[in-house]
């Protein structure tokens, strides 16, 4: 089995930087991609360009979204069909950290919740 793939997409480049960061963190991760949805790029080669790095894969992909209902969410998910994989939305830096640390050590059902794990909502109160 070709090892999981791990896939950012996004509205715009904060799937690049989100990479880029990651990359600073724990140097250069093989089998992860990040994809843009910029203006001006055709849906057609959006989705073609996800459909590759999911084939690559093997069908055994974790995707980080930057929002679940977007463009980018809803390609994912058309592509998805009949393949092993799975969407996490809220794409983030620790996500990714654990996502590239984990994905050899357990499968990939365990891989999203671990990664869906690093999505946090916190508060900040003052008095």
């Amino acid at each position: 089995m070709a090892r999981t793939g791990i896939l950012l997409v996004s509205h715009g480049t904060a799937c690049e930087g989100i990479l880029a960061s990651t990359q600073m963190i724990l140097g250069k991760l093989d089998n992860v991609r990040a994809l843009p949805l910029v203006e001006g790029a055709t849906l057609e080669d959006y989705e073609r360009e996800i459909e590759l790095f999911i084939d690559i894969c093997g069908g055994n992909c974790l995707v980080l979204v930057d929002l679940q209902g977007g463009t980018p969410f809803n390609t994912v998910m058309s592509i998805a069909r009949g393949r092993q994989v799975y969407a996490i939305t809220g794409m983030n830096v620790p996500a990714l950290i654990v996502a590239a640390s984990e994905r050899d050590e357990v499968p990939l059902d365990v891989l999203a919740l671990l990664g869906k794990g690093s999505c946090a909502w916190a508060t900040s109160s003052r008095t």
